[in-house]
């Protein structure tokens, strides 16, 4: 077939233009004797991605079958699809053919993607969205990376379809995430403002709706925001749910629509669709990752009795008395975290598990109010010596000592100071004779 050329290369999202990797390319293209002749792209193919068709892939290029291309506007196509953020791995292959060139792209698809959030966009249905955006954008499916440049596109197509209403709003993006873990791509219109009118429920039967509607009147008047409104679902409104024994309920997607015409200040009806689940009793817990108290001592601060509703905040108030368990040994930083077993039977059982960490200790005493005298009669009566494992109950029993022994009035004050990274404790006393 005469001279040819196979060029094949990968890069990472913002390392696209590697100079020796393109000066590597230019060899190639001289040695092949193409360098920038425009050439007929003859077959154009794209693999190796689990989420796009061909199709869409190629969309993505740009590119076009029978159009003129060079060399560089294929490399530039490769590079679009990598700055895209929705794929970790790019390869081309192009090879001269009697009729012109044929290309394919290879690519590999970033697992690294979040669900895609609509904040405010009370005007347009869900599915109005989604369809808006698939049309205008050929890679968008729902979820985005953290970054690229597809972050961009959907944001200007969000401000095309605001900008074809009149509505006077500018489209912002948010990458969400906490301590480094990536958990959605929010989109606000910022400078109006969309207003909750009015909340229903669907789906509610087993709670009187008064009781839901109470507790979701602080929401009217409120900007509408899906996010907040899905996380007072689950906290608030979730709660009403948990107190009565309806330990599965589930807020699912939010419906709303606009309740005015009004470009300038849209009222919002929302419609929150329930699923409360069925309703469970107590059927007693079980402790896991507990050292110094024993599961009968636990078991103490429990108040639910089997039978009982399954109360999860009750549960979850008893375990704050977590820290009269452990304080007096000196574990301050005990944390807990609750596993509801739910039976078919419509009981439900909970593993607490613990973390206990280490035990604190003792550091400084610091004595204010009195004379150097009366400091050394108090400092004499105290008995938890520095570097020993701190009890909390101890500061509330020695200023008791103190008042039977005359060396303080009941008003007399304790202050601990918490050194968590250090895992010590500061006592000042303010004695008041």
């Amino acid at each position: 077939m005469g001279n040819y050329a196979v060029v094949s290369y990968a890069f990472a999202m913002r390392k696209l233009r590697s100079l020796l990797l393109f000066l590597a390319i230019m060899a190639v293209f001289c040695s092949a004797q193409i360098g920038e002749k425009k050439l007929r792209l003859v077959s154009l193919h794209a693999n190796g991605s689990q989420r796009y068709s061909e199709a869409q892939v190629l969309q993505a290029t740009g590119l076009q079958l029978d159009e003129q291309v060079t060399q560089q506007e294929l490399e530039e196509a490769a590079n679009e699809l990598g700055e895209t953020g929705m794929f970790v791995g790019v390869h081309f292959q192009f090879m001269p053919v009697a009729e012109g060139v044929s290309a394919t792209y290879q690519v590999t698809d970033n697992a690294g993607t979040a669900p895609v959030i609509f904040e405010n966009f009370v005007w347009f249905s869900p599915d109005q969205l989604e369809s808006e955006l698939r049309a205008r954008v050929p890679l968008f499916q729902g979820r985005l990376p953290n970054a690229g440049s597809l972050l961009q596109d959907v944001r200007l197509a969000l401000q095309a379809l605001i900008n074809n209403k009149n509505i006077p709003g500018t489209v912002k993006t948010n990458v969400n995430g906490q301590l480094g873990q990536f958990i959605s791509v929010s989109y606000t219109v910022e400078d109006v403002e969309p207003r909750i009118a009015a909340v229903k429920f669907q789906g509610a039967q087993q709670l009187d709706s008064a009781l839901l509607e109470d507790a979701a009147h602080s929401l009217l008047q409120t900007a509408y925001n899906q996010s907040a409104v899905l996380t007072f679902c689950n906290s608030n409104l979730k709660n009403l749910y948990l107190a009565r024994g309806y330990l599965k309920v589930h807020f699912a997607d939010l419906v709303y629509k606009l309740a005015n015409e009004s470009v300038q200040e849209p009222l919002v009806e929302v419609t929150i669709l329930v699923d409360e689940g069925p309703q469970y009793h107590f059927a007693g817990v079980t402790w896991t990752g507990n050292t110094i108290p024993s599961p009968q001592e636990l078991q103490k601060i429990i108040s639910l009795q089997n039978g009982d509703l399954a109360n999860a905040i009750k549960l979850e108030r008893d375990l704050a008395g977590l820290r009269k368990s452990y304080g007096p040994h000196g574990y301050l930083g005990v944390t807990h975290k609750v596993q509801a077993h739910l039976m078919q039977d419509g009981t439900a059982s909970f593993e607490v598990q613990l973390h206990e960490g280490v035990p604190y200790q003792m550091d400084k005493l610091t004595i204010r109010g009195v004379d150097q005298d009366h400091k050394a009669r108090i400092e004499q009566l105290w008995k938890l010596a520095s570097g020993t494992a701190y009890d909390d109950t101890y500061p509330s029993k020695f200023i008791s000592e103190m008042i039977k022994s005359h060396l303080a009035a009941a008003n007399s004050l304790v202050k601990e100071s918490i050194d968590d990274q250090n895992k010590i404790v500061d006592v000042t006393i303010d004695v008041r004779p």
